[in-house]
């Protein structure tokens, strides 16, 4: 990490001033740590420092950049080049955090080089080495989030024993710049993103007590999203329904700005399969380049991967209607413990793709439940028009188990 641009270009024509002819080469007694003057790729010269030799090469690492390369020996000069001026680049490491597995990964690194290379960002000192020659203890901040916070929310990394005092870490402000602007910003600034809350949970019957619902979603036949059709007290209050309310807000949908900010579990409007906006739960993001967001559709179940341009702020006058999807497990029977010979589910292999159609069939018509518990996750039994249990004809066909 380098500290100053200007200063890099600055430094960069004064070595090339000083040396104008290529010294005469003669044998050396390289040490490591040794401070050198190294021919680049582009034939410019650069400062740098030995790290080690080997053979007719060595190992050195450009103080000014921080890039380590191995170059022929006829590359590498043993002398100080603007010594009054001290190195640019220096060695970091991030501040409360450990790499999954121990060493970082191949798609953690990549993630750090497209946030970090040839970009600007903020950095807090947490603490100074023992040895000068040692890394700085670092918090990076991206537009004021925390590059350590990025790491570990896409599980490259995790939160070691420090975590108390990454949560208690207060972010000093940046250094002023040196050049003072007056330049006015008013009107600049776009109205801000407003803060909403979270969505309602429908009412459900007390545990024993039978209600209609209408199955939304199936994820596996034994966990699904369902809708209870009793009726609801906010239905009671509002004389427009949540169709309505936004069948009007799709059609004026180019009114609503485009999505700016994306807490986790944050409500907003996500366009569907058939082309119209309806409410969502932004869940995390699944692609930086090109930039796709995940989010889950509250009132069918379903998630899907959507890129920003798809995604619009919700007014918060939709917060006041219950979700129409919950999701459920469903008690009395489970994934059959012989291992499957046909088609399975790539996202849960224990279940087959037959008995996950088997199931949606059984669940098209008029179904009750009732629920059995709700911790640590709701969990109710569902029955047929018969007020038989809907998932007995896939035990009997050894599609599922008992449970």
């Amino acid at each position: 990490m380098f500290l100053s641009e200007y200063q890099l270009e600055q430094l960069g024509e004064g070595i090339q001033k000083t040396i104008k002819t290529l010294p005469r080469q003669k044998p050396y007694t390289w040490k490591s740590v040794q401070g050198c003057a190294v021919i680049g790729p582009d034939m410019l010269w650069y400062r740098g420092q030995l790290l080690e030799l080997l053979g007719g090469h060595v190992k050195v690492q450009y103080v000014d950049y921080g890039l380590v390369e191995n170059i022929p020996v006829v590359h590498v000069y043993p002398m100080l080049l603007c010594v009054e001026v001290p190195q640019l680049c220096m060695p970091c490491q991030l501040f409360g955090i450990n790499p999954v597995g121990g060493k970082w990964q191949r798609d953690g690194v990549a993630l750090m080089r497209e946030v970090l290379l040839n970009r600007s960002v903020g950095l807090q000192v947490v603490e100074l080495p023992a040895d000068p020659r040692g890394p700085l203890t670092v918090e990076i901040l991206l537009d004021g989030m925390s590059l350590s916070r990025i790491l570990c929310h896409h599980e490259h990394a995790s939160i070691d024993g420090t975590l108390s005092i990454l949560q208690d870490l207060k972010m000093m402000p940046p250094a002023p710049l040196l050049d003072v602007w007056d330049i006015s910003t008013e009107g600049l600034k776009g109205p801000e993103e407003p803060v909403l809350g979270s969505f309602v949970n429908p009412n459900l019957p007390l545990e024993g007590e039978q209600f209609g619902v209408r199955v939304t979603h199936l994820w596996t036949p034994n966990e699904l999203f369902l809708w209870p059709l009793k009726k609801q007290p906010n239905s009671e209050m509002t004389r427009e329904t949540l169709t309505e309310a936004l069948t009007k807000i799709n059609a004026n949908i180019t009114s609503l700005p485009r999505l700016t900010s994306f807490p986790h579990g944050g409500p907003c409007l996500a366009e569907y399969s058939d082309g119209k906006y309806y409410r969502a739960r932004l869940m995390k993001f699944t692609s930086i380049e090109p930039l796709m967001i995940l989010v889950q559709h509250v009132d069918f179940g379903s998630d899907d991967s959507l890129p920003a341009s798809k995604l619009r702020q919700m007014p918060a006058e939709l917060l006041r209607f219950a979700i129409q999807a919950i999701k459920v497990k469903v008690a009395g029977f489970k994934a059959p413990s012989v291992e499957c010979s046909e088609d399975v589910l790539p996202y849960c292999p224990a279940w087959s793709v037959k008995a996950a159609m088997e199931m949606t069939d059984l669940l098209h018509n008029n179904i009750t439940a009732t629920v059995v518990s709700r911790e640590p996750e709701l969990t109710v039994k569902l029955y047929n028009e018969d007020g038989e249990l809907v998932h007995l004809p896939l035990v009997n066909s050894g599609l599922a188990e008992l449970d």
